[in-house]
């Protein structure tokens, strides 16, 4: 902020830029920002008074041209820093932009543009406290419906066999699903989430390994080009949904 403040305090001075071309003897006395690359046709660019460095690019006659500098951001470069700018025009479109862009956050929020910030820190707070109220929720529903699948288990020959089909579950609770579940029978459970046009499958075991899942999963990626992978105890995967009712009649017949 101390550096663009500055530059602009200089900008509003319009100091000329001068141009020299010094010999040896000059260039000595000249207070340069930094040593030429070349040792001949030495080029030093002059900011009246203010700074003195070679160049050989193309400049102003007067720095007021730039009418304003904006520094829109910075970060850590190497030894230095690396700013982002912008000037005259394009400053003040910049400024347009986000003037725009705070009047209309300010009539959504119903806040003043000085109180805008804290209106959606504020909707932030009870967003994310809406968000934990609600996945708390799910967890208690989930519960309630992990309790009815276990109920409908059916007995095989390997063990139980629990059936757990779902739609548009968070993939965090889905994940959950499958342990909570094998973790109360002794054999397997089949979990399905279908999320529109895809779906998740999880297909796992207890730890005594009833079924050999990994020459299952295999079959399954060879004939329904079921992507994922796994572990001897639990296998994940996915696709296209329009499958899922295909590879489940597949499963329900190599598990009956």
């Amino acid at each position: 902020r101390k550096l663009e403040e500055y530059v602009n305090s200089l900008i509003v001075q319009n100091l000329r830029v001068i141009i020299h071309y010094p010999n040896s003897n000059t260039l000595e006395s000249m207070p340069l920002r930094k040593q030429p690359k070349v040792t001949e046709d030495i080029r030093i660019i002059e900011i009246e008074g203010k700074d003195f460095s070679p160049c050989g690019g193309t400049h102003l006659s007067a720095i007021g041209a730039l009418q304003l500098i904006k520094v829109k951001s910075s970060e850590n470069y190497k030894s230095g820093s690396r700013l982002e700018f912008v000037c005259g025009n394009r400053a003040l479109q910049d400024y347009h932009t986000k003037n725009e862009l705070v009047s209309e956050l300010s009539t959504i929020l119903s806040a003043s543009a000085a109180t805008v910030l804290e209106a959606t820190l504020r909707l932030k707070t009870e967003n994310d406290q809406l968000r934990k109220s609600t996945f708390a929720l799910k967890e208690q529903l989930l519960e309630i419906a992990i309790e009815k699948a276990l109920q409908a288990k059916t007995a095989h020959t390997f063990g139980d066999l629990v059936i757990f089909e779902c739609d548009h579950l968070d993939a965090q609770l889905f994940k959950k699903s499958s342990v909570l579940l094998t973790s109360q029978i002794k054999g397997v459970s089949l979990l399905t989430n279908t999320l529109g046009d895809s779906y998740q499958l999880i297909l796992a075991q207890s730890d005594d390994k009833p079924v050999p899942l990994a020459a299952l999963f295999s079959e399954l990626k060879e004939l329904f080009g079921i992507k994922g992978g796994g572990s001897p105890l639990a296998i994940q995967g996915g696709g296209d949904s329009n499958q899922l009712t295909a590879i489940k009649a597949y499963l329900f017949g190599k598990l009956a």
